[in-house]
């Protein structure tokens, strides 16, 4: 398979921003490796091996699949239900137990992005923002995405002043009347 047919072949998956970084470029010495023992002449095929295979990091989303998901999550956590990251983790992940319990007190809300979707998962209670950082590090470093586990407050300053907590160590300006 090309690279480009590789990519049809994964656009026609559903993937999308479907990246193939190449890894390494076999060469005949590498197919006498994994073809010894296997009663061909390497030789005679050298001309249609060299160079021909290779290994690849592929990057793609499957955005519809994404959306889904993250739909699913903002269902089913508020109600307590965590049984999709137990399963897919194969243990409670730290900070479920606090969010089960404090599920009342942690909303959760969808927004599509092109290449998905984010969830916003907000609270006030500071046992329950805890856990939410205890989960969030968790997913982050036993999926390897690479984002920082460092948890930062955001600020949005319009003109006016005057901040207010709105959970989730987000700070949100209150609204004036002019």
């Amino acid at each position: 398979m090309t690279i480009c047919s590789s990519s049809g072949y994964f656009q026609c998956h559903g993937f999308e921003k479907i990246e193939i970084e190449p890894t390494r470029i076999y060469r005949v010495e590498d197919a006498r490796e994994f073809l010894s023992g296997q009663n061909i002449d390497v030789d005679a095929i050298a001309p249609q091996v060299d160079r021909k295979f290779m290994s690849a990091f592929v990057r793609a989303v499957k955005p519809r699949e994404i959306r889904s998901h993250l739909t699913h999550i903002v269902t089913m956590f508020p109600n307590g239900e965590f049984s999709i990251p137990m399963f897919v983790h194969d243990q409670v992940p730290p900070g479920v137990p606090v969010m089960k319990e404090k599920c009342a007190e942690i909303s959760y809300s969808y927004e599509g992005l092109p290449a998905g979707g984010r969830v916003r998962i907000r609270t006030t209670n500071p046992d329950a923002l805890k856990a939410i950082h205890d989960f969030l590090r968790f997913q982050i470093e036993d999926h390897h995405t690479g984002d920082t586990t460092e948890a930062t407050a955001r600020y949005i300053r319009p003109k006016s002043s005057g901040l207010r907590k709105t959970g989730c160590g987000e700070r949100r300006m209150k609204p004036v009347r002019i």
